[in-house]
């Protein structure tokens, strides 16, 4: 599969940055160059987070997907936000940067389902995604539970960047 991100990034930053952003604007991106288009961006910026409670009797696992980029992009989160339909954009205090995140987990399993599946990733973080998709799925299913669901995202976690 080609990616003519160049393309689709100069018809984004025409269509929503020099006209302000709008729904029409979004709306003219086909689901195609927008799919192929973040795809990129998810291999360029984004992270795959799995957090866990350090503490004997826990078991709790969190699962987060975030896309940071330099506070004069905050226009471009709002876009993903917009066109995904999900997410939160937020403004870190002190750092210059604007973050896109979420981390319900039925909003996850959109991401992966609708987006990252029907245009993988080609990186590294492609192995990242594999791990984060387990462990997601082991924690919708109740597997982290477990003694041995436990076990297992440790060992996934040895292979997580």
């Amino acid at each position: 599969m080609t990616r003519n991100t160049s393309k689709v990034l100069n018809t984004i930053n025409n269509k929503v940055f020099n006209r302000g952003l709008s729904t029409k604007a979004i709306i003219s991106i086909n689901d195609q160059e927008f799919l192929e288009w973040f795809a990129g961006l998810v291999e360029g910026e984004a992270y795959f987070g799995v957090l866990r409670l350090k503490s004997k009797n826990s078991k709790s696992v969190g699962t987060v997907f975030v896309i940071e980029l330099h506070i004069d992009d905050l226009n471009l989160l709002y876009f993903l936000q917009k066109r995904l339909g999900m997410g939160i954009v937020t403004i870190s205090t002190g750092k210059y940067s604007a973050i896109f995140k979420f981390s319900n987990s039925s909003d996850l399993k959109i991401l992966i389902n609708n987006f990252l599946e029907r245009f993988p990733l080609n990186g590294i973080k492609f192995l990242d995604y594999l791990v984060f998709k387990e462990i997601l799925e082991m924690k919708i299913n109740k597997q982290h539970l477990s003694v041995e669901g436990q076990r297992k995202i440790d060992e996934l976690l040895t292979n997580f960047n």
